[in-house]
């Protein structure tokens, strides 16, 4: 979730909770459309070894926890079990479903997804706290209630939540902190969060300044040239 992670996200963080099914999970596919009310909590991977165990990306807050829903509906409909066995690396577990026990089984699997009905996540703890599948789709207002665009999208890569938003007019996305600062409101049954924008959001990148005519580019290390990395931080 996020409040502003299951995935929910909170606002200041604005974050999002248990299992928060993030916003990069796939919505359906060539097994069928995912039900109007289900959340995806995760992809089967490859098949591991020769039991029938699997890797299994999981979109809980905590890998782990995709096992404790109970029973998920397999992408072709079948209701299964998930046995989280180990941790691999990021959202990457080693697992085990119920009734797949050799590897033949298990790779019928690679490619499906996993879910379960939104009524079924945990109750958020605080009014400041949302599931990313909750935000995905709202409508993007400004200040004064013009609609600029939609979100598709929420994802963290180290330095907080960011919301990936639609635009309007122009078409690109670009990406906005899911912070109290530039999402000061957000109301999920209204449909809509409002915004406020930076002046460059949504506008490309300005093309790098071409070399002078008859001189090479420079080659000076990019600390020479005054430049500074992001902070990763």
């Amino acid at each position: 979730m996020s409040k502003r992670p299951v995935d929910k996200t909170r606002a200041d963080a604005r974050s999002s909770p248990v299992g928060k099914p993030k916003s990069d999970a796939p919505q359906g596919g060539d097994m069928g459309p995912l039900p109007d009310d289900h959340v995806v909590v995760g992809v089967i991977g490859a098949a591991h070894g020769l039991r029938g165990e699997i890797r299994l990306k999981s979109y809980t807050e905590d890998p782990m926890a995709v096992g404790d829903y109970g029973p998920l509906r397999l992408q072709d409909g079948r209701s299964v079990t998930v046995k989280p066995l180990r941790f691999l690396r990021d959202d990457l577990i080693i697992a085990k479903i119920g009734g797949i026990d050799d590897r033949t089984q298990a790779e019928s699997l690679t490619g499906l997804h996993l879910s379960l009905a939104r009524a079924r996540l945990p109750a958020l703890a605080d009014d400041d706290e949302f599931y990313h599948a909750d935000l995905v789709g709202l409508k993007v207002v400004d200040q004064a209630g013009d609609v600029l665009g939609h979100i598709v999208g929420l994802f963290n890569h180290g330095a907080g939540d960011m919301l990936e938003i639609r635009l309007t007019k122009p078409a690109p996305t670009d990406f906005l902190p899911f912070t109290k600062e530039f999402a000061p409101k957000i109301d999920i049954k209204a449909g809509y969060v409002e915004v406020v924008l930076p002046k460059d959001f949504g506008k490309p990148a300005a093309p790098p300044p071409q070399a002078a005519k008859g001189r090479s580019p420079s080659t000076k290390p990019a600390a020479e040239r005054k430049t500074k990395e992001p902070d990763a931080s």
